[in-house]
This record gives C-alpha cells, structure tokens and sequence, in this order.
C-alpha cells in the first residue's frame, strides 16, 4: 500500500476536533477502498462517538491510497487515518 504514495502527490486524511476530546473516539468503518477515485467532499470514513456516528469528507480529489487505521480502532484528534493521492487539481 505505500506505493501510492511513492507514485504521486498525497494528502492526509486527519481526525479532526469533532468537540468531544473527553470522549473515546472510534473508526466504525471505511466507505471507500484503496484504489477507489474520491471528489471532494466524498464520504471517506466513518467515527463513532459515544454511539453517533460522523462521517469525514475527503478535502481533495484523488484516488484512495493508504489506510492506517482500521474499524475498531481508538483514535485521536489529528491522527492520520489513511492518505489520499492527489489529482492535479485536487484541492
């Protein structure tokens, strides 16, 4: 999976301050598959928070590269989920 992002330009796909940094947060499940061609504001991944779930948009165009973090996983703001592999005019 590191190959993609040996062969392109990437972008990190961030957990972003959801506003319950007292709460364990929880990747619930991946929407795309590595490989897959994303637009911005695509739904990418899916959080569970105290029994809501969020989903995260992709902030660029490209194609999905690496996931770092898989379902079940507990995570932190600013953790890098996975990276997407920009297109030219990604962002």
């Amino acid at each position: 999976m590191a190959a993609y992002r040996d062969q392109c330009d990437t972008w990190p796909i961030r957990l972003p301050d959801l506003g319950a940094s007292s709460h364990p947060v929880q990747l619930s499940a991946w929407l795309v598959r590595t490989g897959d061609e994303v637009s911005r504001s695509d739904r990418l991944v899916e959080v569970l928070i105290r029994g809501v779930t969020f989903d995260l948009h992709a902030e660029c165009s490209g194609r999905m590269g690496d996931m770092r973090v898989f379902a079940g996983a507990e995570l932190q703001v600013g953790d890098v989920l996975g990276w997407l592999c920009l297109d030219e005019a990604a962002c």
